[in-house]
């Protein structure tokens, strides 16, 4: 009902008139010759016409409504087919039911307003929902298909989700991996210089940074990784809940050492 009632408010207004106009001449028609009598005539079924026409096509054409109604009720009162009012209680009558009319013509108008406004939302809602939706949805495949280690970990180095290609890297199946931390898989030598570069980039002070680093898997085997490391805008330290969890994005890229650098490797260690 609301689009076809869009679709009518969104015509010209010469057209939404002239539309009015013509319910109000089937209204007048409808209810003549003033000899048979309606419940309430003539301002009831006028009531309707203004309303109907307020509703379905605005402010303008439910003003112009109770404007030509309120003309043509004059018909109905001595003397009879005539625009003049003999008696001055007709003419407060009439008077009456402009003003109620004219009242009821906004209120009907802000109600259809507020419901096509509230539709309106709740389409953009969906909108936006569904645009969310598929942006996790192409997040979830890149992050769960990468040929790289990826996970995200909080501040205290939790993991808080891992992909496939990292589990397989350190040897530990997700389910067990998210109940350790980055530090019991971190080489004990190397978490030290790791946990400051972390510090630095929830600081702010570094916006994220690259480090070769050893790692424990599993089965105890140590191997070299290339680690980057970084986390979205966080709000500024003194700002930030005590409480707030801050999710840092690492990203693990493992390779083969050549000689030399396995050579430079142990000689910094």
């Amino acid at each position: 009902m609301l689009q076809w009632i869009k679709l009518a408010r969104s015509w010209h207004v010469l057209v939404r008139v002239g539309l009015a106009t013509i319910a109000v001449t089937a209204t007048t028609g409808l209810q003549l010759p003033v000899e048979v009598n309606f419940p309430g005539q003539p301002f009831l079924l006028y009531f309707v016409a203004v309303v109907g026409s307020a509703s379905a096509l605005g402010r303008t054409a439910g003003f112009v409504a109770v404007a030509e109604t309120s003309i043509a009720s004059l018909l109905f009162y001595d003397p009879a087919y005539s625009l003049k009012v003999t008696h001055t209680v007709d003419l407060l009558a009439i008077e009456i039911y402009a003003i109620v009319a004219a009242l009821s013509v906004e209120a009907f108008c802000r109600l259809v307003d507020g419901a096509i406004s509230t539709e309106a939302r709740l389409a953009d809602h969906e909108v936006q929902l569904k645009l969310t939706r598929n942006s996790e949805a192409r997040f979830r495949a890149t992050f769960d298909t990468a040929a790289v280690g990826v996970a995200h970990i909080a501040p205290d180095g939790r993991w808080l989700r891992v992909n496939g290609a990292l589990c397989r890297t350190l040897g530990y199946p997700a389910d067990e991996l998210l109940t350790k931390s980055f530090q019991d898989v971190t080489y004990p030598d190397d978490l030290a210089a790791d946990l400051a570069r972390i510090q630095l980039v929830l600081e702010g002070k570094i916006d994220s940074y690259d480090a070769d680093k050893r790692l424990v898997r599993k089965d105890g085997a140590i191997i070299w990784a290339r680690k980057t490391a970084g986390c979205g805008p966080q709000p500024p330290v003194h700002t930030r809940s005590p409480n707030a969890v801050i999710s840092m994005m690492l990203v693990l890229r493992i390779r083969h050492l050549n000689s030399r650098e396995q050579l430079r490797h142990l000689d910094r260690v």
